[in-house]
């Protein structure tokens, strides 16, 4: 919060070309207390006018974005967390700063995630399958400028999304996806993250995640429960 001023007047004022690295985001560093939570700064961000904004679901994503940002004419922010991130890019996937990477087929949900919460997707993903239960899995590296086009398409083939984020579901992934459906394309929107509230610190993020309902578990539990309902 201490350098937010300086990152608004400083460099996405004047439009400089600066990579800002957001080191150990989310609950990486939550053992020490709530002063250690980062859940909001992806809702800041999003404020300041023509800042790209991407969270990598794996070292594949992080490869790619350290390369094509310093293509980019003005500031983008990298967030990136300290937990150790699974592969789950394809190794030939195609990687573009504004697109989203398709990494499953569906057609009864479509699950959108980035980050840590990508691989969190996948296994959801493979635990509905075994309900009988098929879902889209979409892995949205950038958040800004977000991918309109794959998430319109992916709502109409499925009418029923699901956001996943390490983040507050105010002003972060859930909310930048129901923007462009509510303009574009609207269908029902399930928004997985902190719901107006702070996490508790625990001595594990597995834990707190749990506790929160974020855990792979959890989540597919809510998922079968809504469409059954």
């Amino acid at each position: 919060m201490r350098c937010f001023e300086q990152i608004r007047n400083d460099i996405v004022i004047p439009r400089l070309n600066v990579v800002i690295c957001g080191r150990a985001a989310g609950l990486s560093y939550s053992i020490q207390g709530p002063t250690h939570v980062t859940i909001d700064e992806l809702g800041i961000l999003r404020l300041l006018p023509k800042i790209t904004i991407v969270a990598p679901a794996d070292c594949l994503d992080i490869k790619n974005i350290m390369y094509e940002s310093i293509k980019l004419d003005g500031p983008i922010y990298f967030r990136k967390q300290k937990l150790p991130l699974c592969r789950v890019n394809p190794k030939n996937y195609k990687f573009k700063i504004g697109k989203g990477v398709k990494l499953r087929q569906g057609r009864d949900i479509s699950i959108i995630a980035c980050g840590t919460m990508v691989k969190t997707a996948l296994d959801v993903s493979y635990i509905l399958q075994k309900k009988g239960i098929f879902s889209e899995v979409i892995n949205m590296h950038t958040l800004k400028p977000i991918d309109e086009e794959i998430i319109v398409k992916t709502g109409q083939k499925t009418g029923l999304i699901a956001t996943l984020e390490e983040h507050s579901v105010i002003n972060g992934l859930g909310s930048a996806v129901a923007d462009v459906l509510s303009q574009n394309y609207p269908v029902k929107l399930i928004k997985f993250g902190f719901n107006d509230e702070w996490p508790v610190h625990g001595p594990s993020w597995q834990e707190i995640m749990d506790y929160h309902g974020l855990s792979v578990v959890k989540i597919a539990d809510k998922i079968k429960n809504i469409l059954k309902s």
